[in-house]
């Protein structure tokens, strides 16, 4: 893996583990957030006209915030494919593929890492060796979805 000790990946798969039990939850702290954080945001999803007060515990919010935690749930699925690096390749190339028809910005992931790790750290208690493995993990996804952003930008000129 690149960037990954296999220290951080046991680290990560470990400490998914507690995310995995509740993914709508874990889903539905991180969207939340997101929107306090960086209100701009809601505008690109399925529930941009809801106020963000009624959105906690709707069916509609907590389905969509199933499907984030999902993706990463391949994530860290991955790390037990024979190459793991091509697996993570393949599912966040789609998502950015996905997420460049709908006009998602570069600057919507980076907000959105940093309050992955922010709520990550907080619902599992990472400590700094932990928090590192996160890091460098999501620098690896969001890197391929920066990556594949900037592909599509440039051949769709």
């Amino acid at each position: 893996m690149p960037g990954l000790t296999p220290e951080q990946i046991e680290i990560v798969k470990s400490t998914w583990q507690l995310v995995a039990k509740a993914p709508e939850d874990a889903g539905e702290a991180i969207l939340m957030r997101f929107f306090e954080k960086f209100p701009d945001n809601q505008k690109y999803f399925p529930f941009r006209n809801v106020p963000r007060e009624n959105l906690k515990g709707s069916v509609m919010f907590r389905s969509h915030a199933g499907r984030v935690v999902a993706v990463f749930q391949k994530a860290v699925d991955a790390f037990n494919t024979a190459d793991p690096v091509a697996t993570l390749v393949e599912i966040w190339t789609e998502i950015a593929r996905t997420h460049f028809r709908r006009q998602i910005k570069q600057k919507s992931f980076d907000e959105l890492k940093e309050v992955v790790l922010e709520i990550l750290t907080a619902a599992c208690n990472l400590d700094e060796v932990q928090q590192t493995a996160w890091a460098v993990t999501l620098d690896t996804i969001f890197g391929i979805i920066s990556k594949e952003l900037a592909n599509l930008a440039e051949s769709s000129q």
